[in-house]
């Protein structure tokens, strides 16, 4: 009976084990992402297009923090803390001209989001509110002409 057990246990251990790798990840649930922690609890979770290249970007606040911390603090990001990352991750000589549709507002629930157009990049400020105020909850950086899936 202890070498069934064991044997048992051995094995769920081998199946989540194994389950765990990139490739199988990808093949499973879609392509690879990656997270970076760029300022300290602000991340970019960045989804890649077929040859490489970064083609869509997703910035926000977390409330757990790459040491293991839990931050109680309201996750909106101000536009001071946006606009730097921003330049930084996308500066405007990659951008393009801008748009007619740039600065278009759009409600989309409670805090509404905001697109800034370029030729190249379309950048979309989501809106969040809270009962405690609000802020920008995340910014999507998406690329026009990298393909992404």
């Amino acid at each position: 009976m202890k070498i069934l057990g064991l044997a048992i246990v051995i094995g769920f251990c081998f199946i989540s084990a194994s389950a765990q790798t990139a490739n199988d990840l990808s093949a499973k649930y879609r392509a690879a992402q990656a997270s970076y922690e760029i300022r300290p609890a602000i991340f970019i979770t960045v989804k890649f297009a077929a040859d490489g290249s970064a083609c869509e970007m997703w910035l926000e606040k977390r409330h757990v923090r790459t040491s293991g911390a839990v931050s109680l603090d309201p996750t909106f990001l101000s536009p001071e803390e946006t606009k730097p990352i921003i330049d930084e991750l996308v500066p405007l000589n990659l951008r393009g001209s801008e748009t007619k549709s740039s600065g278009v507002n759009r409600i989309t629930g409670p805090g509404g989001d905001t697109v800034e157009d370029y030729e190249n990049v379309s950048i979309t400020y989501i809106g969040g509110v809270t009962q405690h105020g609000g802020g920008i909850a995340a910014v999507v950086i998406r690329w026009k002409n990298r393909g992404c899936n």
